[in-house]
């Protein structure tokens, strides 16, 4: 197979630095700030810190799966950093996304191509996409290779440059995974079976071809606000009603109840529901625990409760 064009990022710049070292920097801070788990983490690849006599470093996870936002780092970025610091090593990283744009038809969107970001290439496991695609035919899931989707997406990009700054000695492998929330976010029997077949699909494909894999479920929780178009309670009491939305579905999560999170996230304004769903699916069928690991809001950082946005990390082992 020819490879494609490699997939440029497209928000180096504004969802994170387009400079390598202020990325780096900016990476460091979110591990170390006042929201974040207040230490680098260390034990899954040779580190090469630019501050590495800082602290003795967050311990190895062990979380096999786990739900990060998406946001700029500047808002979500020290809660990303919680999930990355519990994360374990893999071959390759299942990243799921959501779709912002629209684009693609299939409910499932893989892509032929390596991602790019200031911090170098990062390989997509081709392999494990074409086992997976042959997997999801065979129980007719409607999946497909979407490159122009995945070019359009943020979701997935913004999750590239924790890896390759938690394993900087390491080529990291990815299978870029765009869940298609205009077919797959309603609460339906329908969608929860999907879901659930996909997860298992992914698994089933891994372990074909003696791939170590860990899941990454992209996405931010309740939007708040007039230009979300979501206002059910005035601006003053915005901050405990948003952490009261969001526990109910974290609660969901934790209960690996994907058919109450799904009807919970329908009423809300969560993004990446389908991509949370799968991840509820996968720990299921692993026999993993969930933890919440570090919850707030846009607001908290930004102080204003006009226009907020939930963010959580949540590991599961």
């Amino acid at each position: 197979m020819i490879r494609k064009a490699i997939r440029k990022a497209i928000v180096a710049g504004s969802f994170y630095p387009s400079d390598q070292a202020q990325l780096n920097k900016m990476l460091e801070k979110t591990f170390l700030g006042k929201f974040g788990p207040g230490m680098l983490p260390k034990g899954k690849a040779e580190r090469k810190c630019d501050d590495a006599g800082k602290g003795k470093g967050a311990d190895t996870g062990e979380a096999s799966i786990v739900i990060v936002p998406h946001a700029g780092y500047i808002y979500s970025g020290q809660c990303a950093a919680h999930a990355y610091a519990a994360l374990k090593n893999a071959d390759c990283f299942v990243i799921l996304g959501t779709n912002h744009s629209g684009y693609g038809n299939a409910d499932f969107l893989l892509s032929h191509e390596d991602f790019e970001t200031p911090l170098g290439i990062v390989k997509n496991d081709i392999e494990l996409g074409e086992v997976l695609l042959q997997k999801c035919k065979e129980k007719n899931i409607d999946t497909a290779f979407d490159d122009a989707a995945h070019g359009l997406e943020h979701s997935i990009e913004v999750q590239l440059p924790f890896l390759q700054f938690i394993y900087k000695t390491k080529t990291l492998r990815i299978l870029p995974v765009i869940v298609n929330r205009h077919n797959l976010n309603r609460h339906n029997k329908r969608s929860c079976e999907i879901f659930k077949m996909f997860a298992r699909c992914i698994i089933e494909a891994a372990k074909k071809i003696r791939r170590s894999i860990c899941f990454i479920a992209s996405s931010d929780f309740t939007h708040y606000g007039a230009a979300y178009g979501f206002l059910p309670f005035p601006p003053q009491e915005a901050r405990k009603k948003l952490y009261q939305l969001d526990k109910k579905a974290i609660d969901a999560i934790l209960d690996l109840d994907t058919e109450r999170f799904l009807e919970i996230a329908q009423s809300t304004t969560i993004c990446g529901a389908g991509a949370i769903a799968i991840a509820i699916e996968a720990a299921k069928i692993l026999k993993r625990k969930g933890k919440l690991l570090s919850y707030y809001t846009s607001a908290d950082i930004v102080g204003n409760y006009s226009t907020a946005v939930g963010y959580a990390a949540i590991s599961f082992s």
